[in-house]
């Protein structure tokens, strides 16, 4: 694959933009923040291995912050993706195989706040049937409805500006309560993320986008209820046999 050198200078440029207003600043701080911490290397591999892709929300535009529009910014999918190349280049994957999971025709989209008391079952579930199948793509998809949901999904953006991303995700989805901000300050810093250093960082997070382009596509799907799961944007039940069926039949589909 070559090299584009060029379009990590665009994110660059970019943030001295006004039409940075209308773009989600975390997926921006994201790979500047890598850049500033000596991680150049991995932000320039992210926009080499991301450059030209649609994002996997499957809204047929082109992840954010590359040259080619329309882009899909505020989406959690598309967030996910770039978290993913990002944290699996850290962890010292070899890029081939990275290439081989973004490229996958499948992705799981769980639909729920992190206060949700039922999410770590079905999360549980979409990942076992992912991992079994060896799918990779699975997206947590907040539509934020209450204060304190809200403020789980900030930190989460904040983890993410770290590179601490699926690690934190994991906690707060297996966190059973309580969702005061003490507590949940208190699982960040468990995970390197400590109370002072988190708060400057809540001034490059703006959700307002992110909410709305998932709480778009809930409706675009007709969910209701939540949690709920869709495989490339179909609804299925949060049972192991029927999550199963749903993506071998995508996958055996893509193969003829």
């Amino acid at each position: 694959m070559r090299f584009r050198p060029g379009i990590l200078a665009k994110f660059v440029l970019l943030i001295a933009i006004p039409t940075i207003l209308f773009m989600p600043a975390a997926l921006f701080a994201q790979k500047v923040n890598a850049k500033n911490t000596g991680h150049i290397n991995i932000a320039e591999k992210t926009d080499e291995l991301l450059a030209g892709r649609r994002c996997p929300c499957q809204c047929n535009h082109y992840l954010p912050g590359g040259n080619k529009e329309p882009a899909c910014f505020g989406c959690s999918a598309a967030k996910a993706e770039i978290a993913y190349v990002m944290e699996s280049l850290e962890a010292g994957r070899d890029p081939r195989k990275i290439i081989v999971d973004i490229v996958s025709p499948i992705i799981i989209d769980v639909f729920s706040d992190y206060t949700n008391p039922n999410i770590a079952k079905v999360w549980k579930l979409a990942k076992k049937v992912s991992k079994e199948l060896g799918q990779t793509r699975v997206v947590m998809r907040p539509p934020c409805l209450t204060n304190d949901a809200v403020f789980a999904a900030q930190l989460v953006e904040c983890a993410r500006l770290n590179g601490k991303f699926g690690a934190f995700q994991d906690a707060l989805i297996n966190h059973r309560g309580p969702w005061d901000k003490d507590t949940l300050f208190e699982i960040a810093a468990g995970h390197g993320m400590k109370k002072s250093l988190l708060k400057p960082l809540f001034n490059k997070i703006d959700l307002k986008m992110q909410i709305s382009k998932d709480r778009q596509h809930a409706r675009e799907r007709n969910i209701k209820a939540f949690p709920k799961i869709t495989v490339n944007r179909l609804k299925v039940d949060a049972t192991e046999d029927v999550l199963n069926a749903a993506v071998k039949k995508i996958l055996l589909e893509g193969s003829i």
